[in-house]
């Protein structure tokens, strides 16, 4: 049974739910003195919830945030890693622009970002959970008034590790020095507890929180009581392998096929997954309690998202995410609740994208005109205005960055407009600097788990992907030496607005 805090915030949701499908967000006398709450859970695909339609999901804190808000059906990434996707959320720039194109590559200093934006109306605070986001790997510590990203002693990690993402290297070095090294990252539980500590030293200032939870992301580790929810074999829990995910970063190709081969495996690694994200939801609760609590729930605007998704066998990719650019690691979970429950239970059908979150934030608070984005307000869509624009969502993919000239792990980018989806990608060999590339081409309209690639199968049609073809081609040239000045090619945004894209 949820704690009895947790259950009287879930109470409050529904109730608000229920009566107030009239009400719309209560006037401020000056900009910005609403309370904004953003939450990302980390590694959460769309369809894991019971909002978006899995009829088993125990996510009752996270559906009800739903029932009173309103929901995205077709919110996707800009990138299938933590750091460029996070940095995209917080600032409504692709990667391309705001210069954080792999996890490790820290944001550019001449770029802003929310917390920035709200730095004269708000009190803002950071509290992330993850390894990838400490101020090191990703500078944004310094765009906060207050940045919690203490997880452990990465501090002395060398930048190379993080950034080829050899976190089991890295730990075994340390230990083998005599280090005691946790995990990289941190239980949401522990996330939420400082983050109702800092908001109870604030006095009624508007407050700015971005709040990152890990814990969907391998090793999927959740609590013993949340793994049995979904089914997890009791037996598999007293060993510690099985317990956190059979290591998946730390097995060898060997261990992985045999563990995918078997399907008793796949479904107990399954069930740890949506353990994860039961346990993610749990602590949701908590913190929208203890904001209730505190007096500031219901004046506050909260965004529940994700920076991506997670291949769990589609195409045969199992537990991971950061290599491809198909919807499982792209499609989103976009949930908006406004103060006073204005606009429950609407569901947008349109595409959007990560980017428009921060525009649409600063359009709540009347502040549009503090920060620059490429990303548009999707106030409008909540509200129930037509909109019959095409949104496009690029995403990108550079996996290991570039070392030493080499692009390691390849390059990819995906279009995703007109119910289409085209992947370009390009891999790069060490060895003899061969470059081979690949397109994809799939109609979401009635494939929509990208299992029937036309190109491959010699039945492209005509349009629209030589327009989506010719606009990816530009985007790909004009982006490949982007180095986070805050701007795209303005040739470039002019040829997609002329295209019908902008």
């Amino acid at each position: 049974a949820p704690h009895a805090a947790t259950a009287g915030a879930l109470a409050l949701l529904l109730l608000a739910a229920a009566s107030a499908p009239d009400r719309r967000i209560p006037e401020v006398s000056t900009p910005g003195q609403l309370d904004v709450l953003v939450v990302s859970i980390d590694t959460l695909r769309a369809d894991a919830l019971g909002c978006y339609g899995k009829a088993d999901a125990q996510t009752p804190t996270i559906d009800a945030l739903a029932a009173q808000g309103v929901l995205f059906e077709d919110a996707t990434s800009q990138a299938n890693t933590t750091g460029p996707s996070h940095t995209t959320l917080l600032t409504g720039l692709y990667p391309a622009e705001h210069g954080a194109r792999s996890n490790g590559v820290r944001i550019s200093n001449r770029v802003r970002t929310l917390a920035d934006a709200l730095a004269r109306t708000h009190a803002t605070a950071g509290f992330v959970s993850g390894f990838t986001l400490v101020d090191e790997a990703s500078g944004l510590a310094e765009r906060f008034d207050w940045y919690d990203d203490q997880m452990l002693a990465w501090r002395w990690m060398p930048r190379i590790a993080e950034r080829l993402h050899l976190v089991g290297a890295a730990i075994r070095f340390a230990e083998r020095r005599g280090h005691e090294v946790r995990r990289p990252d941190r239980p949401a539980g522990e996330t939420v507890d400082r983050t109702l500590d800092w908001v109870r030293t604030r006095g009624d200032e508007p407050l700015f929180t971005f709040v990152h939870f890990y814990d969907p992301h391998v090793p999927y580790a959740p609590p013993p009581e949340f793994a049995l929810l979904h089914g997890a074999d009791p037996k598999l829990l007293d060993d510690p392998k099985a317990r956190n995910g059979f290591n998946w970063y730390e097995i060898t190709t060997a261990q992985r096929e045999a563990l995918v081969a078997s399907p008793d495996a796949v479904a107990h690694m399954k069930a740890l997954y949506a353990g994860e994200i039961s346990y993610a939801d749990k602590q949701l609760g908590r913190l929208l309690a203890g904001l209730e609590a505190a007096g500031r729930l219901e004046r506050t605007l909260i965004v529940l998202t994700s920076d991506h998704g997670e291949g769990l066998g589609s195409h045969d990719y199992w537990f991971d995410h950061g290599s491809f650019l198909f919807d499982e690691e792209l499609h989103v979970p976009l949930i908006v609740r406004f103060p006073a429950a204005a606009h429950a239970g609407t569901r947008v059908k349109n595409q959007v994208r990560l980017l428009d979150v921060a525009p649409t934030v600063l359009e709540v608070l009347g502040l549009q005109a503090t920060l620059e984005t490429t990303g548009e307000s999707l106030l409008h869509l909540a509200q129930g205005v037509p909109d019959e624009r095409k949104r496009p969502s690029f995403a990108i993919s550079d996996l290991a960055g570039n070392v030493s000239g080499f692009d390691i792990g390849g390059r990819r980018i995906s279009l995703r407009a007109s119910g289409s989806k085209l992947i370009w990608s390009s891999s790069h060999w060490l060895d003899t600097e061969r470059v081979e590339e690949r397109e994809q081409y799939f109609t979401l309209s009635n494939d929509p788990d990208e299992q029937t690639d036309l190109r491959a199968g010699g039945k492209t049609p005509a349009l629209p992907y030589a327009e989506m073809q010719h606009v990816l081609g530009e985007w790909r040239e004009r982006t490949k030496q982007a180095d986070g000045t805050g701007e795209l090619d303005r040739d470039l945004l002019e040829q997609l607005r002329k295209l019908g894209y902008l």
